[in-house]
C-alpha cells in the first residue's frame, strides 16, 4: 500500500517512473547514500536520481500529477500503464511498455523453443518457483 504520500522518481536504468511508499523510499535513499560514500563513480547517477525525485500525493479525485521533467524522462505524452513491481509501482508510457512486453514475450518464445530442445537458457529469478 502506498499510503497518502509517496515518492515519485525515475526508475534507472529503465525509461519509466517509480512510485515508492515513504518508508520504502527512505530505505532506498539510505542505500544510495551509503553506496556513494564507498564508490565515488556513483555520485553522478545518485545526483541525477535525487534531482528527479519528488514527494507527491494524489489530489482529491485520486489523480497523480506527473511533473514535466519526469514525464520527459519516461517519454510519457499521453497514455500510461501502471505496473506493480515488488515494492514499487512503475509508471510507463503505454507505447514503451507495450514495446518492452512484446520484446520480452519474443524472448520467452525463444527460450521455450530452446527448452523443447533441451537447451534451456532462461534466466531464473531467485525465489520464483
Amino acid at each position: 500500500m502506498l499510503g497518502p504520500n509517496f515518492f515519485l522518481s525515475i526508475a534507472l536504468p529503465d525509461p519509466c517512473l517509480a512510485l515508492y511508499p515513504e518508508a520504502t523510499w527512505e530505505l532506498q535513499r539510505k542505500s544510495v547514500e551509503a553506496a556513494v560514500v564507498n564508490d565515488f563513480s556513483l555520485r553522478d547517477p545518485a545526483r541525477y536520481l535525487f534531482a528527479h525525485t519528488d514527494r507527491v500525493a494524489c489530489d482529491s479525485q485520486g489523480r497523480l500529477f506527473l511533473p514535466a521533467v519526469l514525464r520527459a524522462y519516461a517519454r510519457i505524452d499521453k497514455d500510461v500503464v501502471s505496473n506493480g513491481n515488488n515494492a514499487r509501482v512503475e509508471i510507463w508510457s503505454r507505447d514503451l511498455f507495450e514495446q518492452r512486453t512484446a520484446a520480452f514475450e519474443a524472448k520467452l518464445a525463444a527460450y521455450s523453443s530452446a527448452d523443447d530442445e533441451g537447451k534451456r537458457s532462461f534466466p531464473e529469478i531467485p525465489g520464483l518457483l
